[in-house]
């Protein structure tokens, strides 16, 4: 990626590091998941992150909270909620509807090649169970190298890794890894 195209990248004594859009944010001001910068994102082949909540139906929304109530306009547990019910709400920064997965895994096919999706997984395997999974695989199954996985459960990264081999994965710090490390000394 050029140096023309600003928040992506650091250049030093001839090393890159791609920055991340974290919560697909250019500032701090900015509002969370805003499907304007997500789209910039992909144009210029930003590298992004964002937090998914599981559906009542086994699909995915771009919140971090378990809770609507904490991010939109509505109210209950996310992963309660049908998709047509969150279709209807509003985020309560910038007012816009929440980005859906089904977005993202359109969104991706016409992508820059060098864009990266942080999928930031905030529900853990129990919660997002076959259902899930067999939508990760539905939607995101020819995303390869457009899409990282991380998360806090191994399980669930593990799932996602017999599903989707092809796309990478990261674990979030946690006590089961310090246990794994102890173990291991």
């Amino acid at each position: 990626m050029s140096d023309t195209a600003p928040g992506l990248d650091l250049f030093h004594a001839g090393h890159r590091t791609r920055l991340k859009w974290h919560r697909l944010r250019l500032s701090l001001d900015a509002p969370l998941f805003s499907a304007e910068t997500m789209a910039l994102g992909f144009s210029v082949g930003a590298s992004m992150e964002l937090d998914l909540r599981v559906r009542g139906d086994g699909g995915f929304v771009v919140l971090h909270d378990a809770k609507l109530e904490g991010e939109t306009n509505g109210h209950g547990r996310v992963c309660d909620s049908t998709v047509d019910a969150i279709r209807n709400l509003s985020m309560q920064a910038g007012g816009t509807p929440p980005i859906l997965s089904e977005d993202l895994a359109s969104l991706l096919i016409r992508a820059h090649p060098e864009a990266l999706l942080q999928f930031d997984m905030k529900d853990r395997l129990t919660t997002i169970g076959e259902r899930g999974l067999d939508h990760l695989a539905e939607y995101f199954s020819n995303a390869g190298g457009s899409i990282i996985v991380s998360g806090g459960d191994l399980d669930l990264i593990v799932a996602i890794k017999k599903r989707l081999p092809e796309i990478a994965r990261g674990i979030d710090p946690n006590d089961k890894l310090v246990e794994i490390l102890a173990a291991r000394r």
